[in-house]
């Protein structure tokens, strides 16, 4: 909509790292939309004696009000102009604005506020160095020892101990005991996959806590190096990024609850908590979450560091595979978050 004229009444910047335009979006919005919500409120309503979208338009103005036109007029303006407000005034912001109109009559301005969270400004520290410095003092992580191994084993026989029981919790007895678990043989083995006897799937077993070990190293590894670059930093953080988090982190926390076959209102009337008392516990973390996701999306910026359009388009076909009704936008959104802050780390973990 290359004719998109307003005026900027005011910019001012709110707390929490929000900040609000004032726009006009001018007199003729009513004149410019009329036909179209016309159209639109015709296709919308049903009046006895005529069809859906062959009202006739005196019909319909009666039926609905000549405000409801002026109101349908004010949406269809404030949808096109917002988005052209927002990028030539504002580019640095996150989620979607808050849109609230202040004045809204036939033959007066139409002015909007448009409210926005902003990123802040994020000051790095010498990333380059704190990184070698961590790096420098990680140790490799060893392969699995044989006791690793055998307490591997142990939990698997407890998990079938507990399936066979139809999901109830061992007690703490139960925890520290073995004989009355599934006795180790290779038929047992045999259950698990495509092994020919119990030593084979013990050795596979090897290298599963073996890789699990590299994992949990290179997190550990990780969330050193962002906890050092962090460290000190102050920063005013957008609500709307630590609401977000936090929706997160409850996510988590009832898929964690539900996984041990617990019901997530058994466990809060348990502990004598309800979840807003969680998510007030949860917010300093939240906070450092957030504080190092923005770190490391300054670093990518600084940087220039970009995942190829390969793989995020191999990633989104994969995704939406198996996530039928997700938006393609908010998958594409998701999948370049996670293969940027991937690619960071590999960054930071070179140096």
């Amino acid at each position: 909509m290359a004719d998109t004229k307003y005026e900027i009444k005011e910019k001012r910047d709110l707390p929490e790292s929000m900040t609000e335009i004032v726009a006009d979006l001018g007199y003729d919005f009513y004149d410019k939309y009329r036909t179209r919500a016309v159209a639109k409120l015709n296709s919308e309503i049903s009046l006895d004696g005529f069809r859906k979208g062959y009202v006739p338009e005196d019909v319909l103005v009666k039926a609905l009000g000549e405000f409801s036109v002026v109101e349908e007029c004010a949406r269809m303006a404030v949808e096109e102009a917002v988005p052209h407000i927002v990028m030539e005034n504002e580019r640095d912001t996150l989620g979607r604005p808050s849109v609230s109109i202040k004045t809204l009559a036939k033959g007066n301005p139409l002015i909007v506020s448009i409210k926005l969270a902003k990123l802040p400004k994020i000051e790095l520290p010498d990333y380059k160095k704190i990184s070698a410095e961590v790096n420098a003092g990680a140790k490799p992580p060893e392969e699995a020892s044989e006791k690793e191994v055998d307490e591997a084993l142990i939990n698997i026989r407890r998990y079938l101990k507990q399936t066979s029981e139809q999901g109830k919790m061992a007690d703490e007895k139960q925890k520290t005991e073995t004989e009355n678990l599934p006795e180790l043989t290779d038929a047992l083995a045999q259950t698990f996959g495509n092994f020919k006897n119990l030593a084979e799937f013990r050795e596979n077993l090897r290298r599963d806590v073996s890789a699990d070990k590299k994992r949990k190293s290179k997190e550990k590894v990780r969330l050193h190096i962002v906890e050092e670059l962090t460290k000190g930093m102050k920063m005013e953080l957008p609500k709307v990024l630590v609401d977000g988090e936090l929706q997160r982190m409850e996510s988590e926390f009832k898929q964690d609850i539900i996984r041990f076959g617990v019901k997530v209102e058994d466990y809060l009337k348990q502990a004598g908590k309800s979840l807003q008392n969680l998510r007030e516990e949860w917010t300093e973390h939240a906070k450092k979450r957030v504080t190092m996701e923005l770190v490391i999306f300054e670093i990518s910026k600084k940087e220039n560091i970009m995942p190829a359009e390969e793989m995020i388009e191999k990633e989104v076909s994969h995704l939406k595979d198996h996530l039928k009704d997700a938006s393609e936008d908010n998958l594409r959104s998701f999948v370049t978050n996670m293969l940027t802050k991937e690619k960071v780390f590999e960054f930071l973990e070179s140096i």
